[in-house]
């Protein structure tokens, strides 16, 4: 074969290899960037689904090459190399032990596929490879964005993958073999990895602006378009055969007096205060919760996910819930502690509902009427207690 062939088909491969990589990692990135629906239920299975065809593809066209045409799997390794790269990047991306196991799997099962013994040298090449691979998928997280770690690791990673074909036929046959796998590997290495920063760095910056978008500045929970939004979607899932849900509406009570007697700084530690030990009631709850910042004063805790609906379970939830929030105290400017005490609607979702806010205005119309009942009450979709 002539030079000039030879390097028309190692660039052809090369740049098809690189641009169809930076598309699966495109791919990859947009399947973990839907919020919504099945796909993102499941969208780390997808993405493993997504690397291993890629893999899959490398694996073949590279043994094809071998089988069909020897002459050129000798004299480049353009699959091989992408494959060296992607399974490091894909690695690194996952941060999943689970990944990772199934990745020494498949190396150890590539490497027993050419016709070579295992000798010390090959086995010493497969773990060094495998135990990078550990490392990226457990410290992943840590490093991405470490370009002088991530490099060094990538240099023992190709190398030693390298190192581990050495005895097998079809080897250099010309003085340019070695430049071009070194081209092909820096080349492939550097767009792949720093289209992967590109790619996570949009990512958190996307995922900042949702949620400045859709938390409460103050106090850290959602916000009232947040909470348009789930409402919404939990109710196109119950009436599609999903799982009933309950909205608990709190009122802190005669908070303009505090406000008033204290001060607005005083008054949003006690919005703060509030915000913050509801999350942490709703994230000890064995169940999907959510709380958000209606406005002023007022919160809603959103319950998804149950199979039935229990008064005797939400009367309990919702008295556990006001008995932390009562037992809240807080200090003035002057060093002088009081509490607060909150009014509570809880109502759940019928079947009879025709829009995503009729549990909202029912749930509200309640928790004014425990307001008028005297505040400090809990009403339980129109019956008021203590």
């Amino acid at each position: 074969m002539s030079m000039g062939w030879l390097l028309a088909t190692f660039w052809a491969s090369l740049e098809t290899n690189v641009v169809v990589f930076l598309g699966v990692l495109s791919l990859i990135y947009w399947v973990g960037d839907v919020k919504t629906g099945w796909m993102r239920k499941y969208h780390d299975y997808i993405q493993w689904g997504i690397s291993f065809a890629f893999m899959s593809y490398l694996f073949l066209m590279l043994k094809i090459d071998g089988k069909f045409h020897p002459q050129i799997w000798g004299q480049h390794w353009t699959f091989y190399n992408m494959l060296i790269v992607a399974t490091f990047i894909f690695c690194m991306l996952m941060i999943s032990r689970a990944y990772s196991a199934i990745i020494a799997l498949l190396t150890v099962a590539f490497f027993l596929t050419f016709p070579a013994t295992l000798s010390p040298r090959r086995t010493l090449a497969f773990a060094v490879v495998i135990i990078i691979q550990f490392v990226l998928a457990k410290y992943g997280r840590q490093i991405w964005s470490r370009r002088v770690c991530v490099y060094g690791l990538m240099i023992l990673y190709a190398g030693f993958g390298m190192y581990g074909l050495l005895n097998l036929e079809h080897l250099p046959t010309d003085q340019g073999f070695w430049l071009r796998q070194i081209t092909a590997l820096v080349f492939q290495a550097v767009v792949g990895y720093e289209y992967l920063r590109l790619l996570i760095r949009r990512r958190m910056a996307s995922d900042t602006f949702r949620r400045e978008a859709s938390n409460d500045r103050m106090t850290g929970v959602k916000n009232f378009g947040a909470f348009n939004t789930d409402i919404e979607e939990t109710y196109r899932r119950f009436k599609n055969g999903g799982r009933h849900y309950v909205l608990i509406e709190m009122d802190v009570d005669h908070f303009k007096g505090i406000n008033d007697a204290y001060g607005h700084l005083v008054g949003n530690q006690v919005l703060t205060g509030v915000a913050h030990t509801a999350a942490q009631f709703a994230a000890e709850l064995p169940r999907e919760c959510e709380v958000y910042r209606m406005g002023g004063e007022e919160f809603c805790i959103l319950i998804r996910d149950l199979e039935t609906y229990s008064e005797t379970s939400s009367r309990t939830i919702t008295q556990n819930l006001k008995a932390k929030l009562d037992a809240l105290r807080f200090k003035d400017d002057q060093d002088h502690e009081f509490g607060i005490t909150v009014s509570i609607g809880e109502e759940r979702v019928l079947k009879e509902d025709n829009n995503y806010l009729d549990i909202y205005n029912r749930v509200d119309h309640f928790l004014y009427a425990a307001k008028n009942s005297g505040r400090d009450q809990i009403n339980l979709h129109g019956i008021t207690i203590k």
